[in-house]
């Protein structure tokens, strides 16, 4: 048996100062405005990784693969898996740690190729150079919650080009040189479906009249490329819909048709408030930021909030989850991003989790305190095996954090300035009085035998439900639990499943309640705190969609635990005057769906 691998991510000698990760937009600008070695080098090494054998654990393929499918033991110095179960953490405070070491062993992976392409094809002249180069690198990370062009919210211009100029050598003499784009997609050879076992990816069932996604039979990732449709069983590369990602990312139709001087910029919207409230919540403790799991009856309001509820939704946006095409025709379509076992093939996933792990840095820093406090029976310790990583260290750090030129943290007051400058102040809130709504839910994510399924929220007096008066999701990012003993599947998940661990989430809608009284004939005349209290439990209304697209029964048993609560609170200002607070949450009566 080999030896496990260790990861200790890039070295870095004691007296250097600790490089840092960028935003992938800035960074790219940069080295197209510069001299391109880190951009080449980075390209280059992805290619490197997609292309090799991917019987090899090292291989993008095998790394990939450790996310979930195709449920292979990675590292060689793991005992072998007793049967098809997922390494992946979900639903668990150890959401953000797991993925973070996942991600540096990742970007450890990329710098080891950068310096064996260095060692073969960079010229002895220009060593040097290169070397400091790729040592100064790190895996940049996608700030999903930035607005870009337009002031819109974007996947990175390098998940969104197929082509990208870097720095080829001919001659020993650097030409920029138009090349393929591994970031683009991830292909195969052959379908996945086809490689040798126990590496062959399956399909994904969606339900029992045999909808699936065809992940089997695809040599390429997609984004909302794959449907019902003509090619739904015959096609291997679905494309790259990024047109889809962008618009599920920025549309919020209660936002639409709503420029004017009472609402000046109404992109300003739920996602990027959202984090903004990840720093300006007071959670209980490190769970309750972390993770989905629901810490049961009395919980706090704010603590329905977490960062994985956040990410699961971009997972959804960012890939596209209908394939069936029962929703909106402007997002139909599914990709790899959307479903659990395959969403780490997709190239962006790493650029994304390097913002999850950004978000969880920025957290430490600001709670430092609260880091793994007040323990649940059951939980992680800090100190918990991550399988299947062999871990030891890091050498990174984030700007946002970071004072520059130095590897000391900010103060507390310049983060939380930093943060509310990248992800503005709360929403102008209800009344004088700084009233903030939101909804908090607690579901079963193992409701449909782990299927992944949505929550869709409305502020309608009607039963007729629509993407035009959604006003926010719960998307639960689930994986299928195996139904029989070797059956592929995720066994942590049905432990869960079967210790009852239900999940939480919170979705605020100030934003979508401010633009109704701005929308004319929307039925809300005034912010006063009755009429608003009156609208909310007569307009909102909720409905469960699967996979497959087909709506579920609000009384079907499964769903018994379905809670839904609205609640209001205040928004005041803390006393550093810098970021805004959030307080004083209570319970607006509310009448379940029936």
């Amino acid at each position: 048996m080999d030896k496990s691998y260790p990861i200790c991510g890039i070295p870095t000698s004691h007296s250097s100062i600790v490089p840092v990760r960028h935003e992938i937009d800035a960074w790219y600008e940069e080295q197209c405005c510069g001299d391109r070695i880190q951009l080449t080098l980075f390209i280059l090494a992805w290619e490197e990784l997609q292309k090799m054998d991917y019987h090899d654990k090292l291989s993008y393929f095998r790394i990939a693969g450790v996310h979930a499918a195709p449920y292979a033991t990675w590292d060689d110095g793991q005992p072998p898996r007793s049967h098809e179960e997922s390494y992946c953490v979900h639903n668990k405070i150890t959401f953000p740690t797991w993925h973070r070491v996942y991600l540096l062993l990742f970007e450890q992976r990329l710098h080891e190729v950068m310096i064996e392409i260095i060692n073969k094809r960079i010229p002895g002249h220009c060593k040097k150079d290169w070397t400091k180069a790729a040592c100064e690198w790190r895996l940049p990370y996608w700030d999903f919650a930035l607005l870009r062009d337009l002031q819109k919210l974007s996947l990175p211009r390098l998940c969104m080009t197929d082509k990208v100029d870097i720095i080829l050598f001919h001659h020993d003499k650097p030409v920029k040189t138009c090349y393929n784009n591994p970031i683009y997609k991830f292909t195969t050879p052959i379908p996945m479906g086809k490689l040798d076992p126990p590496f062959a990816v399956q399909a994904t069932v969606l339900s029992d009249e045999g909808l699936t996604y065809s992940w089997d039979k695809c040599t390429a990732t997609t984004k909302y490329g794959l449907h019902k449709g003509s090619d739904f069983n015959t096609a291997t590369d679905h494309g790259q819909h990024v047109e889809k990602s962008n618009l599920a990312l920025n549309v919020h139709p209660w936002l639409e048709d709503n420029e004017g001087p009472k609402n000046p910029n109404p992109r300003l919207q739920s996602l990027r408030h959202e984090v903004q409230r990840l720093f300006t919540y007071d959670f209980t403790a490190w769970g309750c930021f972390a993770s989905t799991i629901y810490g049961g009856k009395g919980t706090p309001p704010t603590d329905f909030l977490s960062l994985e509820f956040i990410h699961n939704n971009i997972h959804a946006w960012v890939g596209g989850i209908d394939v069936n095409n029962t929703e909106d025709p402007r997002f139909y379509g599914a990709g790899h991003m959307g479903d659990v076992p395959v969403a780490a093939f997709d190239p962006i996933f790493f650029l994304y989790h390097a913002n999850i792990d950004r978000l969880t840095a920025i957290y430490q820093a600001l709670y430092h305190d609260k880091w793994f406090n007040e323990l649940q029976p059951g939980d992680p310790s800090p100190t918990a095996s991550l399988e299947p990583f062999n871990w030891r260290c890091w050498g990174y750090g984030y700007d946002i954090v970071k004072k520059p030129g130095t590897n000391e943290n900010r103060g507390k007051n310049k983060i939380k300035k930093l943060v509310m400058e990248l992800y503005g102040s709360p929403p102008c809130p209800l009344s004088d009085r700084g009233i903030d709504y939101v909804i908090n839910v607690v579901y079963d994510r193992y409701a449909l035998e782990g299927c992944a399924y949505t929550i869709y929220f409305f502020l309608s007096k009607t039963q007729k439900l629509t993407r035009e008066n959604c006003v926010g999701s719960v998307y639960t990012f689930s994986s299928r639990i195996p139904e029989t003993p070797n059956a592929t599947g995720c066994s942590a998940c049905q432990e869960q499943k079967n210790n009852g661990v239900l999940s939480a989430a919170h979705v605020p809608i100030t934003h979508c309640l401010s633009a109704c009284y701005l929308r004319a004939n929307s039925g809300l005349t005034s912010l006063n705190l009755r009429e608003v209290d009156t609208y909310v439990q007569q307009r909102l209304h909720w409905t469960i969609v699967k996979a497959d697209g087909t709506t579920v029964p609000l009384k079907d048993p499964r769903f018994a635990t379905l809670q839904v609560t609205s609640c209001r609170g205040e928004i005041y200002s803390q006393d550093d005057g810098i970021c805004p607070g959030y307080r004083g949450y209570e319970d607006v009566s509310l009448d379940q769906n029936s």
